[in-house]
C-alpha cells in the first residue's frame, strides 16, 4: 500500500496552522518578542507615529495595558506629547507608586517640557528607591545642568564623577562634557541619549531552529522519520518572512521539500500570511503547494480567519478550505478550526480544537484534539477513513536566546492503523 497523501496533507496543515497561532499570539502580546519588537524596531528607525499606532493597538486589545501604556508614555514623550504623556504616566503611578520605571519616566516628561526644578525632588527619591539604575542618575544630572545657574552646574559636575564611581562600566562622558562646557543638551539628544541607554531596546530580528521528527506506525507499517532547518526574520514591524527545509522517509520512500512564506499588515488590523513549498521528490508530499489567508479582529481579543490551500500531486490536485476562529484571555488560547477538502470527487470535513497556555510572555504549551474524514488511493481504489487524533506541542524559552521546540502526538486512521510519535528541534534567536 501506497504512504497515503492525506496524512502528509493532515501533517502540514496542522503543523503550519500551529505555527501560525503561535506567531499571532506573539505579535498581538506586547511583552513578547515579536510584538514588542515591532515597536522598538520602529523607535529605533525614529518611527514614533507607527510606534505609537502598534503601542495603541496592544492597549485595545488588553493584553499588558500596563506594559503598553508604559511604552506609549515614553513614546508619546519623545515626540513631544508631554500632557498626553504625563497623563499615562499619572495613570501608571497611581496603580503603583513606587515603580521606579513610571517614577523615572514622570521626570523625563518634566526635565523635556522645561520643568527641570519640579523633577528634582521627584529624581531624588526615585533614586533612594532604586539606587542601581544608572538612568536615574543621568537624568538627575541633565536636570541640574537644564537649570543653569552656576550652582547647578557645580552639582552636575559632583553627580557626573560620582556617577563614574558607582557605574564605571556606563558611558559617562557625554555628560561630563556637557558638564565642562556649560551647555544643555537639546530635546533630541536627549531622546536618543535614553532609547539608546535602555537594554530593553535590544531585540532579535532572526530565528533559526533545527530539530528532528519520529513516527511509529502500527500493523506492522514501519517507523518514519523527518529532519528540519527553520529560519524566520522579521525585516520591519508586523513584517515576517520564513523558509524551511526538510528532509522526510515512510515506508521507504524519501522526500525533500521546500516551504517560503511571510506574515504582511493589512488595513484594519488584518494580517496576511502567504506561503507555498515545492518538492522535487514529492512521493508523499506535493509537488507544489500554493496557500493564503487573512486573520481579522472582530471583537476585543477575538479574531477569525479564513484560507485556502492547493495542493498539486502527481495524480491528483487537493483544495483545502480552513476557518479559525480564537478567542485570547489572560494568558490562554482557545481556538476551533474547521476545514474541508475537495479531493478525488469528495468533500471531506474535518474539526479540530486546540487549547494555548502561555507562560513566561512567549513560550506556550497547546492541546489540540481532531476529527474528521479522509481518504486514501489503494490499488487504485478510494477508501474512506474516519480519523481522530490527540497532540500536545510547546516552545519554551531558556533565556532570550535559546528555546526548546518539541510536539507528541497520535493519530487514530479507522482500524487501518495508529501513528505515534513526536519532535524536538532547538531555536536560536539573534
Amino acid at each position: 500500500m501506497k504512504m497515503p497523501w492525506f496524512l502528509a496533507v493532515l501533517l502540514f496543515c496542522v503543523v503550519n496552522i500551529a505555527q501560525a497561532a503561535s506567531f499571532l499570539r506573539l505579535e498581538r502580546t506586547l511583552q513578547s518578542s515579536y510584538l514588542l519588537g515591532d515597536a522598538h524596531l520602529a523607535i529605533k528607525n525614529h518611527h514614533f507615529v507607527e510606534a505609537e499606532s502598534i503601542l495603541k493597538s496592544a492597549v485595545e486589545s488588553g493584553e499588558k495595558q500596563d506594559e503598553a501604556n508604559f511604552w506609549l508614555a515614553k513614546v508619546q514623550a519623545w515626540q513631544g506629547n508631554f500632557e498626553q504623556s504625563t497623563a499615562k504616566y499619572q495613570t501608571l503611578l497611581a496603580k503603583e507608586p513606587n515603580n521606579s520605571d513610571y517614577r523615572l519616566g514622570q521626570a523625563q516628561v518634566l526635565v523635556w517640557s522645561g520643568k527641570p526644578k519640579e523633577a528634582l525632588p521627584l529624581l531624588e527619591s526615585t533614586r533612594r528607591l532604586n539606587p542601581s539604575d544608572p538612568d536615574i542618575l543621568r537624568l538627575q544630572i541633565q536636570a541640574q545642568l537644564a537649570l543653569g545657574d552656576d550652582a547647578s552646574k557645580s552639582e552636575a559636575l559632583q553627580l557626573t564623577q560620582e556617577a563614574k564611581q558607582l557605574f564605571p562600566k556606563q558611558n559617562w562622558d557625554m555628560v561630563a562634557s556637557t558638564a565642562d562646557t556649560s551647555s544643555q543638551m537639546t530635546l533630541a539628544e536627549l531622546r536618543t541619549l535614553d532609547a539608546l541607554d535602555r537594554n530593553l531596546m535590544n531585540v532579535h530580528n532572526n530565528q533559526v531552529e533545527v530539530g528532528i521528527g519520529h513516527d511509529a506506525f502500527s500493523k506492522g507499517r514501519g517507523n518514519g522519520r523527518s529532519e528540519y532547518l527553520t529560519f524566520e526574520h522579521r525585516y520591519a514591524p508586523r513584517k515576517l518572512a520564513y523558509v524551511t527545509l526538510q528532509d522526510s522517509a515512510r515506508f521507504g520512500n524519501n522526500d525533500q521539500q521546500l516551504l517560503v512564506g511571510g506574515y504582511y499588515p493589512l488595513p484594519s488590523s488584518m494580517t496576511l500570511n502567504v506561503e507555498g513549498t515545492l518538492s522535487g521528490s514529492h512521493k508523499m508530499v506535493p509537488m507544489n503547494s500554493e496557500m493564503a489567508s487573512v486573520q481579522a479582529p472582530i471583537a476585543a481579543g477575538w479574531f477569525i480567519t479564513g484560507g485556502l490551500r492547493r495542493s498539486q500531486y502527481s495524480s491528483n490536485t487537493s483544495y483545502h478550505e480552513f476557518g479559525v476562529l480564537e478567542w485570547y484571555v489572560s494568558d490562554y488560547r482557545l481556538a476551533y478550526t474547521l476545514s474541508s477538502t475537495q479531493s478525488r470527487g469528495e468533500t471531506l470535513f474535518g474539526n479540530r480544537i486546540s487549547l494555548s497556555r502561555y507562560y513566561n510572555d512567549i513560550s506556550y504549551v497547546t492541546l489540540s484534539l481532531g476529527q474528521g474524514r479522509e481518504v486514501e488511493l489503494d490499488q487504485g481504489q478510494n477508501i474512506f477513513f474516519n480519523t481522530s487524533s490527540i497532540g500536545l506541542n510547546g516552545r519554551h524559552w531558556i533565556n532570550k536566546d535559546w528555546a526548546m521546540a518539541w510536539s507528541l502526538g497520535r493519530t487514530q486512521q479507522d482500524s487501518a492503523y495508529t501513528r505515534t510519535g513526536g519532535s524536538f528541534g532547538i531555536r536560536h534567536a539573534f
